[in-house]
């Protein structure tokens, strides 16, 4: 005797998500990617199977009542800066999408942030939304013109970069690109029937990769990058004019904000399908349900180890089918974010003193909802009021967070991540943490450790969360 057919591997499964029309009801045509996730998912249908109380004249089991039926678990979810946006919408409900354009330089003078740091210089630029860690162009001005890494001091108004000396300048004019490169000065070439090739030394880009070039006379537009690129020489599909480019050609690529918020009335939670593929049996399985939503998201962000967010789950109805969903959905990159481009902010100002944050955001979904002929599946999942809390222990260095605390005054605070070209950030305008003491369990270093609470002032126009993803998607709508 030996087993037949083929035993099911995790390491074959995949899940496809696809955002549904309305409560169950799915697109007319499905769509949907297939989505990355650590194991350790606990998602699936439960059923409760509760003996009957009915005598058969014999003291032999009778068929069991089942119950209804609680399609829910948890996804953990790496957190990446392209697939991660999907997990946001789902969480939020909320998205606003748009084109990332060039922000012009405030015209005021740079700062010397020597005190800060050797050789930094503050650029001021209200409201420029970058994110410490991103490679920005700095391009127009007198003394300050070049490619930098933007310092963790950086600042909601003031961009802080290292140069390697200071010049005092009052800025008349200027612009800051993310990720863009100068080309200037350089002749075009004819590389091929209806290619060009820019001369870009390092300039950092991929094949696929959309651009966009100002500044040319002739170049002007959004491209993408061909396989022909090299490492010096942008590569892309135009008719060859002859041109060398003047002062101020630049090659940027072709970003996108995406401001993510809670979901106000009459809106709602989008509520989507979810399809386990297990395709190694010899009948493929394909476990699908619908009606599902984001009950809760929560990170705890400690140590070195992988950043995993947890979404729990709540669905509708479940079923096995033997085809799927859509057998053309497309795996959607992935662009892991690393512990190494964690930044935190409180009251503005970056702080090095966070060991430990937790953040949990909570949907209050109403999941009782069995209505009488439902067979047992659940109906609705309706949106209760938002519940956003978490913990916070930093070293203790001042008494800051206690006289807030003592005070019961509220603060301002935001975390996220960020590489070259894109970021992720929580913004958080007003939290409040409770009174608490400074324990002192042995003879080293002594933590504060708070809880907090996120609160919206919707008469102000105050939100209690908005998360910003920059990335090279169009949209998540």
């Amino acid at each position: 005797m030996s087993l037949q057919g083929n035993w099911a591997s995790g390491a074959n499964v995949s899940f496809l998500f696809d955002f549904e029309a309305s409560y169950k009801v799915a697109k007319g045509v499905p769509a949907g990617n297939i989505l990355p996730f650590d194991f350790g998912t606990t998602y699936g249908a439960q059923q409760k199977l509760s003996a009957a109380n009915t005598s058969m004249h014999t003291r032999e089991p009778v068929t069991p009542i089942p119950g209804n039926i609680d399609l829910t678990g948890d996804f953990p979810i790496p957190l990446d800066a392209i697939a991660f946006g999907w997990w946001l919408k789902a969480a939020f409900g909320a998205v606003v999408d748009a084109p990332l354009s060039p922000m012009p330089l405030d015209h005021s003078a740079v700062v010397n942030q020597s005190s800060i740091g050797s050789g930094l210089v503050g650029i001021p630029c209200t409201g420029h939304g970058l994110l410490p860690g991103m490679q920005v162009l700095l391009q127009g001005t007198q003394h300050q013109d070049g490619s930098y890494v933007l310092d963790p001091s950086t600042t909601a108004n003031q961009l802080v970069v290292p140069m390697a000396a200071f010049n005092a300048e009052t800025l008349a004019a200027g612009t800051v690109y993310l990720g863009g490169v100068l080309l200037s000065g350089d002749v075009v070439q004819n590389f091929a029937t209806g290619k060009v090739g820019i001369p870009a030394p390092g300039h950092g880009f991929q094949a696929g990769d959309s651009i966009i070039i100002t500044g040319s006379t002739n170049y002007n537009g959004t491209f993408t990058v061909d396989a022909a690129t090299t490492a010096n020489e942008i590569v892309i599909d135009t008719a060859f004019t002859a041109e060398t480019l003047a002062a101020g050609v630049v090659a940027r690529p072709n970003l996108y904000t995406h401001t993510y918020s809670v979901v106000q009335a009459p809106a709602t939670l989008p509520s989507f399908i979810v399809e386990q593929q297990i395709p190694d049996l010899a009948t493929p399985a394909y476990l699908f349900s619908n009606g599902n939503k984001v009950s809760k998201m929560a990170m705890k962000l400690s140590g070195d180890g992988e950043l995993v967010p947890t979404f729990t789950v709540q669905g509708s109805q479940p079923s096995l089918n033997t085809g799927s969903y859509n057998a053309e959905a497309p795996v959607m990159n992935f662009n892991r974010f690393l512990f190494t481009e964690e930044f935190h902010y409180l009251n503005g100002v970056p702080t090095l003193e966070v060991m430990e944050f937790d953040f949990n955001l909570d949907n209050g979904l109403d999941p009782d909802c069995y209505p009488r002929g439902s067979k047992g599946y659940r109906q609705r999942l309706a949106d209760g009021i938002v519940g956003l809390n978490g913990s916070l222990k930093a070293l203790f260095m001042d008494t800051t967070l206690l006289t807030q605390a003592i005070n019961f005054g509220s603060a301002p605070y935001q975390f996220g991540w960020a590489m070259a070209k894109a970021g992720l950030s929580f913004s958080l305008p007003t939290i409040r943490i409770p009174l608490t003491g400074v324990p002192v369990p042995n003879p080293k270093g002594l933590n504060l450790d708070f809880n907090w609470q996120a609160e919206a002032t919707p008469s102000k126009g105050v939100k209690s969360v908005t998360a910003t993803l920059i990335n090279s998607v169009a949209t998540y709508n």
